[in-house]
């Protein structure tokens, strides 16, 4: 019988225990770590900035390869004409 109240009374501060750390956890947003925050807030904004600017540069390269894929050049040296297309023939996709 004693057996039972010692994991009754181990799983009863257990429980408190859980219970206070989920308490704590709740009320921490409203609490501020000032060094933890601003350090947070210049990692975010510089890796916003890099992100934006490599989105920027991959879609003018996408662009570029766009406008090199739809055009083709025909060509007539001495009257016989060809013509020469970019992005590849039928089937290439």
């Amino acid at each position: 019988m004693q057996m039972r109240w010692k994991w009754i009374r181990r799983k009863w501060v257990g429980q408190t225990v859980v219970l206070s750390l989920g308490v704590l956890l709740l009320l921490m947003p409203l609490n501020r770590i000032p060094v933890m925050d601003d350090a947070a807030d210049r990692y975010f904004q510089q890796a916003i900035k890099e992100a934006g600017a490599i989105y920027g540069i991959c879609r003018i390269i996408n662009a570029g390869v766009s406008v090199i894929k739809g055009s083709d050049m025909e060509i007539q040296p001495a009257g016989l004409g060809g013509s020469l297309a970019a992005g590849g023939g039928a089937g290439s996709d």
